[in-house]
């Protein structure tokens, strides 16, 4: 069985409902945001139920690179840490990472939150999310491959809105009361900016279909 790990509700419900389409032999584990809430909710299944034969880190991404489209499905070749001190490559096992047939090959970066920017040294194509690397090592520690599946969910061209920044970094402060304040915030400042509230809706749920006929089509 493997097991996919996915951040959000949105992005959880979108992986269950794809795998459900086509019957596949799959769990889904609904991580949290950001790469110490990961770590520790796939640490805690790991010890907690029968090792999977594969772990998935799935859910939205964002394009590191120009030319990748808004809602691309990504895959990961290679994974890296991304912060103060530059691009750190995850070291893995051999056969630790496998790659998804059929998805764009990406290298993949994993940040503390929303990274807006370029990463230098990354090679093109490249793409970043708040979870993958923290997955992969809590994966290899158990002796357990990891993959990476996922959906573009914005793009240097096709940025987040400033609200929906600030609300990523909410959701990785989790549930504290500076978290509550935080989330409170963002959607005081996407009621503000209606237009961009509604556009950025339309692009998540339609980022979710894609995430959901991703794991169709490869569920089997």
């Amino acid at each position: 069985m493997i097991l996919v790990c996915a951040a959000t509700r949105l992005e959880a419900s979108a992986c269950r409902d794809g795998l459900a389409d086509v019957g596949a032999r799959a769990a889904v584990l609904q991580t949290g945001v950001g790469p110490a809430r990961a770590a520790a909710a796939l640490g805690a299944r790991l010890h907690a139920a029968p090792l999977p034969s594969l772990v998935v880190s799935s859910g939205f991404a964002g394009a590191l690179s120009p030319g990748i489209l808004l809602h691309t499905v990504v895959t990961a070749t290679g994974l890296h840490r991304l912060g103060p001190e530059g691009v750190v490559p995850v070291p893995l096992p051999a056969g630790g990472l496998r790659p998804f047939a059929g998805a764009l090959p990406c290298q993949f970066a994993t940040t503390d939150g929303v990274w807006a920017a370029v990463a230098p040294g990354l090679p093109a194509p490249a793409a970043v999310d708040m979870e993958s690397a923290a997955l992969a090592e809590t994966a290899a520690a158990a002796g357990v491959p990891v993959a990476v599946l996922r959906v573009i969910s914005d793009t240097p061209t096709a940025p987040l809105p400033p609200f929906a920044v600030a609300l990523g970094a909410a959701l990785v402060a989790g549930p504290s009361l500076a978290g509550l304040r935080a989330v409170g915030g963002a959607l005081a400042a996407a009621a503000r900016h209606p237009v961009a509230a509604v556009a950025f809706a339309r692009s998540s749920f339609a980022a979710a279909r894609a995430l959901r006929a991703a794991w169709r089509e490869r569920g089997a």
